[in-house]
């Protein structure tokens, strides 16, 4: 007896011994922290990104981020298909996996984007599991390999596939690249990444100083695909447009150099979605010192809006110092328009910049622009706030002189487009109103449909208004400018819903600002004195509109876009009456 108690005891010390020397399981981390925007904004801004990592993103919780967009769509049209459902069916499908069991909607879901010279499929996949017993199980057994070059376990997604896909695992996720290298490379990035505090439905970075970088300074393959893009539109247009497309080739071009980062984030809420897009220059460019402009003046924007009727169905509002702006716009203006124009836009540069001068004088930092629902449709018109009449009659007077300039007229016969000026077309009191004509040929070469546009300008001391009409009847433009130069109107602009959400939701500091309810639109537009769209929004009424801004924080652009719910559910409304008159 005492022998098989000795006997029984070394065995319970042996198995004891035996558990001890186990590794431990490493226990999975909890979620992120969920912290206000402002602190999450903060911790992506310090994370250490390194040169290897090109661009990365994220998102809450998977379950927070499905149900938030999963509760905005089924208010415009609900779906049987459950959001959360659907990403386990395509997580289970781009693996190739047996199940999707595995799959914990409770983590986040994150990507990297690393050296894509350096490696053909850079990307790398990080995915919340409920334990990696679980993933193993449900992976193919295609080729399926333990230990594969460093990594975990290494599997073909199907009989015919070349490329592996290696696994690997960080405590509550599975990482998944296509390269055996790769995930050691980028993991002390990832370690960060997943502690890293959230507060938007996801977000993303383009590391713009990173990808310069990897091209040694000289992106001249990824703008080559760029000009090539643009060069082959520009075969479809016609030479006024050509000049546009060289604009955006140029300050493309601008932006690639000369940008540090780009980030987007989106958020999202039971009234909402909006997204924010920060782009931030390199110190001490061109680039840097056109943002630093970029700052609203705070003037007299709202005061312009009660000017307007509040049943406006788009608004366009800008806030920016002319005086300050004045040399950079100048600058930009030489840089992407003159190089357009050859030879013909030499005397271009001496003969605009005292109209230039004279405009920023004349001109205070505020504007509108705005469709007007009137019984005949909708017309536009513009508002803007005057600082010195003065130097705005001096700017005038030049117009005529500059048209007729050789030079000008040398390029309007190139671009097709011919411009008259009518410094008094008629008058209201002492007050003249002046009219720029504009006809240019078809946008598509060999298609002749001209178009011809008249804006009629007038101001006073503290406000100028343009209306636009056609032919050169100025009647109806003149009775326009008389209702934008009266007093505030009543029932206005700045009151409505639309403004007062575009300014709640907008980017920092806006200096742009716009907003359009698609509802008030279709129900303002005539064609022939008839709506032939008012059958689908008979009875329709909207209050919120679709907002696009641009501000700036701590030198970097921001550019935001909000989206109220009640656009989406208008939207299918109407969607429901089109589908039932077909």
């Amino acid at each position: 007896m005492k022998r098989q108690a000795k006997f029984l005891c070394a065995a319970v010390a042996a198995i004891a011994l035996g558990c001890q020397s186990k590794p431990e399981v490493e226990k999975a981390p909890p979620a992120p922290p969920i912290v206000k925007p402002e602190a999450a904004a903060q911790a992506l801004q310090t994370l250490q990104v390194p040169e290897s990592v090109i661009a990365f993103g994220g998102t809450l919780t998977l379950e927070t981020a499905l149900n938030s967009l999963q509760t905005m769509a089924n208010k415009a049209m609900p779906m049987n298909m459950p959001f959360i459902e659907m990403a386990k069916a395509i997580f289970q499908g781009t693996a190739s996996l047996k199940t999707s069991s595995s799959l914990d909607v409770k983590k986040p879901v994150y990507f990297v984007l690393a050296d894509a010279k350096k490696y053909r499929n850079p990307s790398v996949v990080v995915v919340g599991i409920t334990g990696e017993e679980a993933l193993v199980q449900a992976l193919p057994s295609n080729e399926l390999k333990q230990q594969d070059q460093g990594n975990a376990y290494s599997y073909l997604k199907n009989a015919s596939a070349k490329t592996p896909v290696y696994v690997n695992f960080m405590p509550g996720y599975v990482v998944m690249t296509r390269e055996a290298p790769l995930f050691a490379e980028v993991k002390p990035f990832l370690e960060a990444l997943l502690k890293l505090p959230q507060s938007d439905l996801g977000h993303f970075t383009l590391r713009l100083d990173h990808v310069l970088k990897l091209y040694d300074g000289k992106p001249e393959g990824a703008l080559a695909r760029f000009k090539s893009s643009i060069r082959s539109i520009q075969k479809r247009v016609g030479p006024a447009a050509n000049i546009d497309m060289q604009v955006v080739l140029r300050v493309a071009e601008q932006v690639l150099l000369e940008g540090d980062e780009l980030q987007f984030t989106l958020r999202a809420d039971d009234d909402g979605l909006q997204l924010k897009a920060r782009a931030t220059p390199k110190g001490g460019t061109e680039l840097a010192k056109t943002v630093g402009l970029l700052k609203p003046e705070g003037s007299a924007l709202q005061s312009q809006l009660t000017h307007l009727p509040a049943d406006a169905p788009f608004w366009v509002g800008a806030d920016l110092s002319m005086q300050k702006f004045a040399d950079s716009a100048f600058e930009q203006f030489n840089r992407y328009i003159l190089p357009q124009l050859g030879d013909d836009g030499a005397g271009l540069q001496t003969l605009s910049r005292p109209l230039f001068d004279a405009i920023a004088a004349g001109v205070s930092s505020s504007a509108v622009f705005a469709g007007i629902p009137e019984e005949q449709g909708l017309e536009f018109a513009a508002l803007f706030g005057v600082r010195d009449a003065a130097k705005l009659k001096e700017a005038q007077g030049g117009i005529p002189k500059l048209i007729e300039d050789s030079a000008i007229k040398a390029a309007q016969e190139k671009l097709g487009v011919t411009l008259s000026f009518n410094p008094e077309v008629a008058k209201q009191g002492e007050r003249a109103i002046a009219a720029l004509t504009t006809k240019t040929p078809g946008l598509f070469p060999g298609v002749s449909i001209p178009t011809e546009s008249h804006v009629f300008l007038s101001f006073n001391n503290e406000l100028g208004a343009i209306a636009y009409g056609e032919g050169q009847d100025s009647t109806l433009a003149a009775k326009r400018i008389e209702k934008l130069l009266s007093a505030p109107l009543e029932q206005n602009l700045s009151q409505a819903p639309i403004v007062k959400r575009a300014f709640q939701f907008a980017a920092p500091s806006p200096f742009f600002i716009t907003s359009i309810n698609p509802v008030l639109l279709i129900h303002a537009i005539k064609m022939g004195g008839q709506n032939p769209l008012e059958p689908y929004v008979k009875g329709i009424e909207c209050k919120s509109g679709l907002t696009l801004s641009l501000g700036t924080e701590n030198q970097s652009l921001v550019f935001a876009l909000d989206l109220p719910v009640e656009i989406l559910q208008k939207g299918g409304e109407i969607f429901e009456k089109f589908k039932g008159s077909l």
